[in-house]
């Protein structure tokens, strides 16, 4: 019965009407019909504004050719315009670009001066490993233990030192595990503990200067020594970055020289089980 009305409805209306409604469906469509001038109005301005924004930040670069992006700066990062070296304060206005590091300030930026820059030095291109180029090389001091030569790597984010249970097995000394400290390392990672060995001969420098020390046993594949906070305590150690030696017994101790990216080995990164931290 609903039905039947609409049809008859539909069928009633004025030919005139029709030809209105046929020629309302052919004019363009009007966004904003229905709305006031004022919404309208707003919208417009909003869309405007939006579109200068994104041409200004694209009217000046920096050294490495890229746009620059408008932000707020934070009372939490130190921020620098690299154009007038000027310390900008938290909530000041800057223009910045991430990739390559370069900051400027509004002054700057409205004087044109950004792309004007001549002693900065965009970063290198990324690669594929974008940390390869910001690592440093590791800790490591050369260490001998019985007649085997192996590299140490001094790790103050270890809270034990280590051994690999291959060069326990090496060393022969299987039989000698305390095997109540069995468990499980985590850090980046996880590896087994097969127990711990007391008062292994270390021997370091030209003089090999021996110290007894002792190490919790992983079971992993790879010849790992790690030199960790338990021991560096126990022979008041110091890590010298600066000299590139590891000292034994404070600042007038005994000095040995760490090894030169060069001649390292190991890539201690590398290792199926990871950086121990226990």
């Amino acid at each position: 019965m609903i039905e039947c009305s609409i049809f008859l409805f539909a069928a009633t209306i004025h030919p005139l009407t029709k030809q209105k409604i046929n020629m309302r469906t052919n004019e363009h469509h009007d966004p904003f019909a229905g709305r006031d001038d004022n919404t309208a109005n707003d919208e417009a301005i909003a869309r405007a504004m939006a579109e200068s924004m994104a041409s200004e930040t694209r009217t000046a670069y920096c050294q490495g050719g890229h746009g620059l992006e408008l932000f707020q700066t934070s009372n939490v990062q130190r921020v620098t315009c690299n154009a007038c070296n000027r310390h900008l304060e938290g909530g000041s206005r800057c223009w910045s670009c991430v990739e390559c590091n370069y900051d400027s300030c509004e002054s700057c930026y409205q004087k044109g001066r950004p792309s004007e820059v001549s002693n900065f030095a965009p970063p290198t291109p990324f690669s594929s490993n974008p940390f390869a180029a910001s690592c440093s090389h590791m800790a490591i001091v050369p260490c001998t233990i019985g007649n085997i030569c192996l590299e140490m790597l001094v790790d103050t984010g270890a809270q034990t030192s280590v051994l690999s249970l291959p060069i326990v097995r090496q060393l022969g000394l299987s039989n000698r595990l305390d095997r109540r400290y069995m468990g499980v390392a985590a850090g980046v990672g996880q590896a087994r503990i097969s127990g711990k060995i007391n008062s292994v001969v270390c021997a370091f420098g030209v003089g090999h200067v021996e110290f007894p020390m002792d190490f919790i046993v992983l079971d992993i594949k790879e010849s790992l020594v790690i030199l960790g906070l338990d021991q560096m305590r126990k022979y008041k150690c110091l890590v010298d970055l600066e000299r590139e030696k590891l000292i034994f017994g404070g600042a007038e101790g005994i000095e040995v020289d760490m090894l030169p990216a060069n001649q390292q080995h190991i890539d201690f990164r590398g290792l199926s089980s990871g950086c121990v931290m226990m």
